[in-house]
């Protein structure tokens, strides 16, 4: 339901925005999860139900694998290389950042 109302939001003809958006928005709340838990503000049992039942159903690897490919074969490799690389990077360094703010 989450992820179909992104794709709502962002409107028509844009799901690899949706996909990375999502992908990049859950890795931060995992990492912002992950930091609560570690200080007690969320304990255990919520952080596997947020991070691995919710957050983990959230982002999808897979779809933004086939947003790559599907990227590179509508507007070339560049594209899809771009996508490839900018996606992962941008999603490392919001659970960074979500991490970074949970231990605040």
């Amino acid at each position: 339901m989450a992820r179909h109302a992104v794709d709502l939001g962002l409107g028509p003809g844009r799901p690899g925005r949706s996909t990375a958006l999502i992908n990049v928005l859950g890795s931060f709340l995992i990492g912002l999860v992950a930091a609560l838990a570690t200080r007690g503000i969320v304990d255990g049992d919520l952080r596997t139900v947020l991070a691995t039942g919710f957050l983990g159903g959230f982002t999808t690897f897979s779809a933004a694998s086939l947003d790559v490919v599907e990227r590179t074969e509508q507007d070339g490799r560049a594209v899809g290389m771009r996508r490839a690389i900018v996606v992962p990077v941008a999603a490392v360094a919001a659970c960074a950042v979500g991490l970074w703010l949970g231990s605040r």
